[in-house]
């Protein structure tokens, strides 16, 4: 017969509440308490599953615990300005994340992980969610602090356990989805950025790889699946994949977005759809395309990634790809507490689908 919670509480003479807390190494449990849990679970025969997720959801009204999360932005201290900036464009939707699952959120800025380091006494988190590339010697000292769950679409750290979005599959519902609608021949527009003004990652990279710098890039991972699903065994880029440069010192997106209508209408056949990398990329192909006469969908229709959670794209026109943020939500919190009680456990990394936003840029064609 298998050993129920039930039992290691009376055991124990705590309550059952008591005795989850104790087992999963969070709430306020005091150390001589736990370990006493512990022993008895031990005595009775439990023990933990090792790799597997057993962490119950914390959801608001059902637990008094609350799970605190570091969410840190590394940037240099000449860029102190734009840290408002960051941290809104970085964590603007993992705010949301945690508040659906119970969570509380502190954003510190960070010159180096040095000064993390020597104020963690300050801050003491249950954990810490990443979402910005960093050195690996930085992600495993910040495993040492406390559990790290990476939020990037680069899955590349190895012993982190990680959130991040299906970008293979992602790239099959949007070309299905395209297809599905008569569209057959489709440009795939991206971006490879440099000097970005919002805030400086490079800086903390310099002595990485070269794979693992190519990899932190904004968009490396999409463009990588891609250039899978396009070129499949290809050596060359397809011809309907355009990347474009970036220097940020000297275009906008608005002229990224103008080269890149130039290359798809140079294109024979011609594009029925485009599929921007990004949505502020989309809304400003549209722009460009409406100052030409070509209207979207009318001419020529638009299917982007979703940088918003699905929840806030209600009213957007753009038709996209997006996730949801109940569920990643979650699972941050999951990963974390999972770590929490077993910190030698296997690391795990979540492939999101993500789901397809209906707006009004793709049109139904005959094929």
């Amino acid at each position: 017969m298998s050993v129920t919670l039930a039992d290691i509480a009376r055991k124990a003479k705590v309550s059952p509440m008591t005795a989850s807390r104790a087992l999963r190494g969070i709430g306020r449990v005091n150390a001589q308490t736990r370990e006493h849990v512990l022993h008895v679970a031990k005595e009775l025969g439990y023990y933990r599953t090792q790799g597997t997720v057993l962490v119950p959801r914390i959801r608001k009204g059902t637990s008094d615990h609350c799970l605190k999360v570091l969410l840190p932005v590394f940037i240099d201290a000449s860029e102190q300005h734009m840290f408002d900036q960051a941290t809104g464009c970085t964590f603007g939707s993992i705010k949301d994340y945690l508040a659906h699952a119970n969570g509380k959120w502190h954003v510190e800025c960070f010159h180096d992980i040095d000064q993390l380091e020597e104020r963690w006494d300050k801050i003491r988190s249950h954990g810490i969610v990443i979402r910005q590339p960093l050195p690996r010697a930085w992600v495993t000292r910040l495993t040492k602090l406390a559990p790290v769950v990476y939020m990037t679409p680069q899955d590349i750290y190895d012993d982190v356990d990680a959130v991040v979005s299906h970008e293979a599959r992602t790239t099959t519902q949007i070309l299905n989805y395209l297809n599905d609608h008569g569209h057959q021949n489709i440009a795939w527009v991206g971006i490879k950025d440099t000097n970005r003004k919002d805030i400086n990652y490079s800086r903390f990279m310099e002595n990485e790889s070269l794979f693992i710098q190519r990899s932190a890039t904004t968009h490396a991972a999409t463009l990588a699946a891609w250039w899978m699903l396009m070129g499949l065994d290809e050596l060359t880029c397809p011809e309907n994949l355009i990347i474009l440069q970036r220097d940020w010192n000297k275009a906008t997106l608005e002229q990224i977005a103008e080269q890149a209508l130039d290359r798809v209408l140079a294109m024979t056949p011609r594009p029925t759809a485009i599929v921007p990398a990004s949505d502020g990329l989309g809304y400003a192909l549209i722009e460009k395309a409406k100052k030409r006469g070509i209207k979207v969908p009318r001419d020529m229709s638009m299917m982007s990634y979703g940088s918003k959670p699905v929840e806030d794209l209600i009213d957007e026109p753009m038709t996209c790809v997006a996730l949801r943020k109940q569920d990643t939500g979650s699972a941050i919190v999951e990963l974390i507490e999972r770590r929490m009680a077993n910190p030698d456990a296997i690391a795990l990394s979540m492939k999101f689908q993500g789901t397809i936003v209906k707006g009004q840029t793709v049109k139904r064609i005959k094929s």
